[in-house]
C-alpha cells in the first residue's frame, strides 16, 4: 500500500550532479510544442476525465477551448479513436507502463507518471518494464514526494535529441524510460543528448517541467 510506504530521499550528489544535466526548460518546450501554452485550463481537467477510466469527447475539448474540432486534431498531441479522446498525458490505450490510482489502472508515459498523482492529488502506484534489463520497476508516487521505489536504485533516462518529423511521443515519450539502476540507463543512453537521473531526481524534474506548462501549481 502506497500510503504507508517510506520517502524515498535524494541526496546531495543526485541533487547537484544527475539533475543538472536535465534541463527542465528544455524538456519544457517540448512539451509546450505539443500542448502549447493557453491549453492548460482544458487540457488539466481532460487528463482527470481520463484517468477516471472513460473516453472524452472531442467536441466537448473543442468547445472548452473555444476551437473548430479539427484545430484541436492538428495542434495537439492527443490520442483519439472516431470522435473520442482516448489519451493525452494519461491513455486508455494499453501500453507496458501502467499507473493504477484507487482500483482504476490505465497507461501513460514515464516522466508523466511521476506528476500526473500531482494532477490527480492522489497516490498511484507505477509499473513500467526496465528500458535495458525487462525486469519491473515499480514506484509509489504521491502527490508532492516519491514515497518508494522497487529498486532502491531506479534510474529514469531523459532523452532530448531532436527526431525530425517522429512526433512527441516516439521522439520524446518513448525514449524516456525507466531502468533498474542508472549503470543500466547511462549503458542504454549511450552518446544521446539528455541524461540519467535517480529516481528521485527525476521525480524533481518533471514537478519543475509541470509547473513550467501551467499542468501543476
Amino acid at each position: 500500500d502506497g500510503s504507508h510506504a517510506r520517502m524515498i530521499p535524494m541526496n546531495e550528489h543526485e541533487k547537484t550532479t544527475r539533475l543538472a544535466t536535465v534541463d527542465a526548460g528544455a524538456v519544457a518546450a517540448v512539451l509546450h510544442a505539443a500542448f502549447p501554452p493557453g491549453t492548460e485550463a482544458v487540457l488539466v481537467p481532460l487528463i482527470r476525465q481520463l484517468a477516471e477510466g472513460s473516453p472524452v469527447s472531442l467536441a466537448r475539448l473543442a468547445s472548452g477551448l473555444g476551437w473548430p474540432v479539427e484545430s484541436v486534431r492538428s495542434a495537439l498531441a492527443i490520442e483519439y479513436e472516431d470522435e473520442a479522446i482516448v489519451g493525452a498525458v494519461v491513455s486508455l490505450r494499453e501500453t507496458p507502463h501502467t499507473i493504477g490510482i484507487e482500483g482504476v489502472g490505465f497507461h501513460l508515459v514515464r516522466l508523466d507518471a511521476l506528476f500526473v498523482p500531482a494532477i490527480l492529488g492522489k497516490i498511484a502506484r507505477v509499473t513500467s518494464p526496465c528500458g535495458a534489463t525487462g525486469k519491473t520497476v515499480r514506484l509509489d508516487v504521491g502527490p508532492d514526494r516519491l514515497l518508494d521505489a522497487d529498486p532502491l536504485g531506479a534510474a529514469m533516462s531523459i532523452v532530448l535529441e531532436a527526431c525530425g518529423g517522429l512526433g512527441l511521443r516516439r521522439s520524446f515519450c518513448d525514449r524516456a524510460r525507466f531502468f533498474v539502476s542508472a549503470e543500466a540507463g547511462a549503458e542504454w543512453l549511450g552518446a544521446v543528448r539528455g541524461g540519467v537521473l535517480g529516481v528521485p531526481a527525476a521525480f524533481a524534474l518533471g514537478a519543475d517541467v509541470a509547473r513550467r506548462v501551467g499542468w501543476q501549481s
